[in-house]
């Protein structure tokens, strides 16, 4: 029974991949470019590792259009991670988890405008 489970997701993974083959070949180009940035001379004093995770996250919510419900879902669990490492301590953790979620939800606004 799980195997079944199993080849019916994997199909439908497949066939998702297949229909959006365009987003996946212009999502895999950004993330060469974004990796190659930091390696350029001049580039690499301004973009750091935080700025490139932002914007290969914030390209593929933009490139696979998300929806806004399941962008509000990742803010709202990465609020509570946030919350869990303030309690813990690891105070420069939880303020760069609070950057993601700003970057997002302008991100998630931005979406919500171009939709309408």
């Amino acid at each position: 029974m799980k195997k079944y489970k199993l080849v019916k997701l994997e199909q439908y993974f497949f066939k998702k991949i297949i229909t959006n083959r365009h987003q996946v070949i212009g999502f895999v180009f950004l993330l060469g470019l974004f990796y190659l940035l930091p390696t350029l001379p001049y580039f690499n004093l301004y973009i750091k590792k935080e700025l490139i995770l932002f914007m290969i996250m914030a390209s593929f919510m933009i490139i696979f259009k998300l929806s806004i419900k399941i962008i509000l879902l990742a803010i709202f669990l990465l609020l509570f991670i946030s919350l869990l490492l303030i309690f813990l301590g690891e105070y420069e953790s939880a303020e760069l988890l609070g950057n993601y979620v700003y970057g997002f939800l302008v991100v998630g606004l931005i979406i919500y405008f171009l939709k309408k």
